[in-house]
């Protein structure tokens, strides 16, 4: 009676059900036992569509033996494709509690499709009862929550759509209207929701161009706030930063929805893992791949996504969507992130020397120019600008040694103690005026070397790509 084998069964018209049916291997030979014969019935019934019939016919094998999984499966099964889902997940979980152990995850996953079968009737239900109340809105998230728990019934996505029209919400329907385009199986829906995606096409454009700009507006405004706190060393999420943050995920979300422009998505995770709310950024990350094509080279090279490089989640996501290759590329950046080691361009600012080496030992860091590449500061030659310092976290403090540029400087040195910021820009200086140079004091053999140091620039390093 143990010969029972699920993966028997899959009617021609019910594919969406092979998810949870399993590589069950088949039965050597049909079985005259009564019971195995009852349960084969079952499943010949099934594969008609003949529901009722194979529902009798499952609870003629529970009657004859009550002990095996395989009639409460088959009944479940029945019950499941006549709409009848508190009965059928009763008969499911009397499958599971009777499984063997190869065969539990096939039925757990029935109970699941049974879940998602009674969420949709519950919202659909829902939806059908504020739509005749008049609630338009209400009635488009009920039949839109449906619709996600079962996609494939494509026309309750499309009647949702429709009433997000009536509303005016066309970033709502559009993200509706796009799945069902791409994923439907009946071809009337996808060719109705190309229709109406093209029809909206002016309109979904305005309201998108208009949310990027003030996307970035607020994007702007919660960047200069939260460098300002970063770089001071306190806490930047006072409640105006929250709030600039949330209102510009949120309109950056509904550039995205209207264009499907990758950056947005990008710059939307951005904020979030900065806000340390990893999952909402994986996920945001997540819609980029799956609706726009979001590379994974787009992705690590935003600095404030590239801080999830040691999350676990982070790395799933990316092995699952981009494959091992990026999961790689992951590694290297959280490398980046911990040690400092390597060589750095000192390429903004007013001291745009050239190559800069970083050596991190531990908690101890030294810089040292490599090269210079400025010829209005010949005197900057290989070791003519050193930092020593230990670092805490993304903050380096120590000293910063100068040697002399020009006139009696050049065997001077001066030593200014300096903070540097491992920032999403690079390597900054932030605790000095940061042009320091040492410039002859005086005329003649008289004259001495002074620090001399201008407040109005800025400069930092840059990793070099590979090295």
């Amino acid at each position: 009676m143990q010969m029972f084998s699920i993966a028997r069964f899959c009617p021609v018209f019910a594919c969406a059900l092979l998810f949870f049916i399993g590589q069950i291997p088949h039965s050597a030979a049909v079985e005259t036992d009564p019971y195995e014969a009852a349960v084969q019935k079952s499943e010949n019934l099934m594969k008609r569509g003949e529901f009722v019939e194979a529902l009798s016919a499952a609870q003629e094998a529970i009657r004859l033996d009550e002990k095996p999984f395989a009639g409460h499966y088959q009944a479940a099964l029945a019950l499941y494709y006549q709409e009848s889902v508190d009965r059928a997940e009763r008969s499911a979980r009397a499958a599971l509690a009777r499984a063997p152990a190869d065969q539990r995850a096939v039925v757990e996953r029935l109970i699941e499709a049974i879940g998602k079968k009674r969420i949709y009737w519950e919202r659909t239900r829902a939806g059908d009862d504020a739509l005749a109340r008049g609630y338009i809105t209400k009635a488009a998230a009920e039949y839109t929550e449906a619709w996600r728990a079962m996609p494939s019934r494509a026309e309750i996505g499309l009647k949702a759509a429709k009433l997000w029209e009536q509303r005016q919400e066309f970033t709502e329907g559009a993200k509706i209207l796009r799945e069902l385009a791409k994923q439907t199986q009946d071809p009337a829906v996808a060719q109705e929701a190309r229709h109406m995606l093209n029809a909206w096409k002016d309109t979904l454009s305005k309201l998108g161009w208009e949310k990027w700009k003030e996307g970035y507006e607020l994007y702007g405004r919660w960047d200069e706030a939260d460098r300002y706190y970063f770089h001071q060393g306190r806490d930047s999420e006072t409640a105006e930063s929250v709030d600039l943050a949330r209102r510009a995920v949120s309109a950056l979300m509904l550039a995205f929805d209207a264009l499907q422009h990758q950056d947005y998505a990008v710059s939307a995770a951005a904020i979030l893992a900065w806000e340390k709310k990893d999952a909402d950024a994986i996920a945001l990350l997540g819609r980029g791949a799956r609706e726009a094509g979001l590379r994974v080279e787009q992705i690590l090279k935003e600095p404030r996504v590239r801080r999830l490089a040691g999350n676990e989640q982070f790395v799933a996501f990316l092995e699952a969507t981009y494959g091992a290759s990026a999961v790689t590329a992951s590694a290297a950046v959280r490398r980046e992130l911990t040690d400092l080691s390597g060589l750095w361009d000192l390429s903004a600012g007013p001291f745009p020397f050239g190559p800069m080496r970083i050596v991190q030992q531990g908690a101890d860091v030294t810089i040292t120019i490599e090269r210079n590449d400025n010829a209005h500061y010949p005197g900057a030659k290989a070791g003519s600008l050193q930092f020593e310092g230990v670092r805490q976290g993304q903050r380096l403090t120590g000293s910063l040694i100068l040697y002399g540029a020009k006139g009696n400087c050049p065997k001077e040195t001066a030593k200014v103690a300096v903070e540097l910021l491992l920032s999403d820009d690079g390597l900054e200086i932030i605790s000095i005026p940061p042009r320091h140079y040492l410039v002859s004091k005086g005329q003649g053999g008289g004259s001495t070397c002074e620090g001399k140091a201008e407040d109005h620039d800025s400069y930092y390093w840059t990793r070099t790509t590979g090295r």
